[in-house]
């Protein structure tokens, strides 16, 4: 039998989420909730019956696995602490470039690894999408690729975005602001041409109730159209129509939950699990293959975020859309 995995979770907003991944993996387990000891954190404890922990030293004296869902500033300083007590983390997006830079160093120093969790490529829908790209690239050339996301998920946008052509060079062709809620970047991103649809304006409540879109990409090949319509898909495959083309002409939809209703929860889960897992059966060497990625990633998300986002209030947000989708 292997191991006990003894995990302390840090942050329980979107920590949440990660306790129902660690009961799919064998022997692991979440002992010990690290937060301020605010009203949420402890409907959690009360909820799975996890010890609370105001004192970040107790709280991880006896795990051998920790887990970063705070803020980006707050994950920096506890990672320090932990590379001190030799406990290896995962890592909440989005995260700062030069926060990066130290938790990598300090990784290197202490030989403890970490990995980043950026989710949505760890997901089913995604990784059909990417499968499919890189299918539909062995015959094909991609013409141009235009990408839709909000301020929430541009990390793990420019994630799924270098899975597909890398990010080894990006140059800014032009930004342009349309109107007070959107951005829009025209960009060449490892030679690609790449347009980038910014939504630029949020809630006030952070529910992610605001985001019109979180990740939707079109692939314009020159046999054929790609498009992962949302986050969790539908993902679509349209060849070029020609009127030469024989009758059976169809477009082709490759990925589709099939109850017809997103189950979102379940889809996180399995990217929580997988990521828990993955760091769990890897050695030092093999997490740390994937940081020179995260730093390509984070820079890129620095170059293109917004300088600001706008807060609205939630009656000054027009719901219709919602009511229609209903």
């Amino acid at each position: 039998m292997k191991n006990e995995t003894l995990i302390t979770l840090c942050g329980s907003n979107y920590g949440e989420t990660y306790i129902p991944a660690t009961c799919n993996i064998e022997n692991c387990k979440v002992v010990n909730l690290f937060t301020r000891g605010s009203q949420k954190s402890q409907q959690v404890s009360k909820k799975f019956s996890i010890p609370l922990y105001k004192n970040f030293e107790e709280a991880i004296s006896e795990s051998n696995l920790a887990i970063l869902a705070t803020n980006d500033d707050v994950n920096t300083k506890l990672s320090k602490a932990l590379f001190d007590s030799k406990v290896p983390f995962i890592l909440e997006h989005p995260i700062k470039t030069h926060n990066l830079e130290s938790i990598i160093s300090l990784s290197n120093k202490h030989k403890i690894p970490f990995l980043l969790n950026t989710h949505f490529t760890s997901t089913v829908p995604i990784k059909k999408f990417i499968a499919s790209f890189e299918n539909i690239s062995k015959y094909s050339e991609v013409q141009l690729i235009e990408v839709s996301a909000n301020s929430r998920t541009l990390f793990s946008t420019l994630d799924i975005i270098e899975k597909l052509v890398g990010l080894d060079d990006i140059s800014v062709i032009s930004s342009t602001n349309l109107g007070d809620n959107h951005l829009n970047h025209v960009l060449n991103i490892s030679g690609k041409n790449v347009v980038l649809n910014l939504q630029t304006w949020q809630n006030e409540l952070d529910d992610s109730s605001d985001c019109i879109v979180g990740h939707s990409i079109r692939v314009n090949f020159n046999t054929g159209n790609l498009l992962l319509a949302n986050s969790f898909g539908p993902i679509v495959w349209a060849p070029i129509y020609s009127t030469n083309y024989p009758a059976d002409y169809t477009i082709h939809e490759l990925f589709e939950d099939k109850n017809k209703k997103l189950d979102v929860a379940n889809y996180r889960v399995d990217a929580n699990k997988d990521i828990i897992t993955q760091l769990i059966e890897s050695n030092f060497d093999e997490c740390k293959a994937y940081y020179e990625r995260y730093l390509k990633v984070s820079r890129a998300w620095e170059a293109l975020l917004p300088t600001h986002t706008k807060t609205l209030q939630s009656k000054d947000i027009d719901h219709r859309i919602w009511k229609i989708s209903k």
